[in-house]
């Protein structure tokens, strides 16, 4: 009976408040639209009366001969003039008055202002009048325009207009009630059986399937059940993407990571094995391949280190980012006259803080990314830019250029905009979100702005170092 009762109060529960949002709407929205209806329709008839008031008066004004009026008195003048008058008037207008001021008439009008507008609503329970005065002066004499509008008929159909309100209100009260109250026992109904249905997948039978009938108790019995089930589902993932970052980070990053230094090797090598070199440049080839290949241990074992212990920070020195531009250079030289690319290297002269081996990395894998990219004979350009207390530093194509609705998504593992261009190129789909990790590493962000066909710019900033670092080379 507990769990009966608990189901009842939910889905009475759910009906009262979907209901009182449901007449709170419609109720207000309504009474608000009925109001401003009605309301604007008064004003527009007042408005009118008073347009109307105001004709009549300067029709009073222009029409009259004060000389005639002097001499003769209103008689028939004043006849013709409110006979004219009367027939030019609005619809509105049910009465429509010249009034002489007089001894006789004087309790009545004569504390009347001239040319003020007087309005005054009467209501017998019957009728409903609106009476418009004002009094106006001709020399010497004094009249007043008294206009009379019979709002008796607005008044009803405004009346009209909120029984019908109220009538469609209490109609979609009891149709939306209903409704409501059944929607609210169909939507319990169900709960229990798909509460087993979480439950046989908690425990890993994902093939299970359910008839849904509806049975108590079934709102708790699926929030304890689909807790359970998040909890254990959440861990058995945890482990599970835990050890397959590892693997994977050690796998396809090192092997990622190794292809750039290999290929400057391989190809001084082959400078060594196939051309007539001089003594300098057999010298300086195989100081490149000595420095490339030291380069290359040292990535592998702070890689490993990195993949390891996973929760060490690496240690950031005072680093040269002449030094840096150097290594660049003499580097990414052959790279470049592989994808006949011009490659623009400028820094300025200071040092930052950084980790060399990674910082090389990042720029490796930022500019071998601009070289495929970059359509042949174009530019990329690596510089710096002083910003402060820090260096922002930018790789630039001139290349194909990123999507928008990519751009959010590039950093991620084995994300590939173009999959078969990477697969031409030998891209894992992991170059930039290593460059990610790289970045986090220093505290810094990659940013990236691009526009398809108009090439790309990525950038970066690194805190600049006060300290003298020795010679790294």
């Amino acid at each position: 009976m507990s769990g009966k009762a608990y189901k009842m109060k939910l889905s009475w529960k759910f009906f009262c408040v979907a209901y009182i949002m449901v007449l709170l709407s419609a109720g207000l929205g309504g009474f608000l639209l009925v109001k401003n209806t009605t309301d604007t329709l008064w004003s527009e008839r007042v408005e009118r009366c008073k347009t109307a008031h105001t004709y009549a008066v300067n029709s009073f004004y222009s029409m009259s001969d004060i000389a005639v009026i002097r001499s003769n008195g209103l008689g028939s003048l004043q006849s013709n003039i409110e006979y004219q008058i009367k027939r030019t008037l609005d619809s509105s207008i049910s009465e429509f008055e010249i009034i002489p001021v007089s001894a006789y008439t004087a309790d009545k009008y004569g504390d009347m202002e001239v040319g003020v507008c007087y309005l005054r609503f009467s209501d017998d329970g019957k009728s409903n009048l609106m009476e418009i005065s004002t009094k106006a002066e001709l020399d010497k004499d004094k009249y007043v325009i008294r206009c009379v509008s019979d709002f008796t008929e607005l008044r009803k159909n405004n009346n009209n207009i909120w029984m019908k309100y109220r009538v469609v209100i209490v109609s979609v009260a009891v149709l939306c009630g209903a409704l409501l109250f059944l929607f609210a026992k169909r939507l319990t109904k169900p709960l229990e059986k798909i509460s087993e249905a979480v439950s046989e997948v908690s425990r890993g039978n994902y093939g299970y399937s359910i008839d849904i009938k509806g049975v108590d108790a079934e709102v708790q019995t699926l929030a304890d059940n689909f807790n359970r089930m998040s909890t254990v589902v959440a861990e058995s993932l945890q482990k599970v993407e835990a050890e397959c970052r590892r693997r994977d980070s050690f796998v396809a990053d090192f092997t990622h990571e190794i292809k750039t230094p290999v290929t400057s090797v391989i190809g001084y090598a082959d400078m060594l094995s196939h051309y007539d070199l001089s003594e300098e440049e057999k010298r300086q080839a195989a100081q490149a391949v000595y420095r490339e290949g030291r380069r290359l241990e040292r990535l592998s074992m702070q890689l490993l280190e990195l993949i390891v212990t996973e929760n060490e920070e690496p240690k950031l020195e005072s680093v040269s980012l002449l030094y840096i531009e150097k290594s660049i250079r003499e580097t990414l030289t052959f790279s470049a006259e592989k994808y006949a690319v011009k490659l623009s290297v400028e820094f300025c002269d200071c040092k930052v803080l950084a980790n060399e081996a990674l910082l090389l990395s990042l720029f490796y894998n930022l500019v071998d990314n601009a070289f495929k990219a970059s359509p042949e004979n174009s530019e990329v350009r690596v510089y710096s830019e002083s910003e402060g207390a820090s260096i922002r530093i930018t790789v630039e194509d001139e290349g194909h250029g990123i999507a928008s609705e990519h751009i959010n998504h590039i950093t991620e593992p084995f994300y590939r905009e173009d999959k078969s261009r990477s697969r031409k190129n030998g891209g894992a789909g992991i170059g930039l979100a290593l460059c990610k990790e790289i970045c986090d590493l220093h505290k810094t962000e990659l940013e990236i702005e691009s526009q398809k066909g108009k090439g790309t710019k990525v950038s970066f900033c690194l805190a600049v170092c006060k300290e003298e670092a020795g010679n790294e080379e």
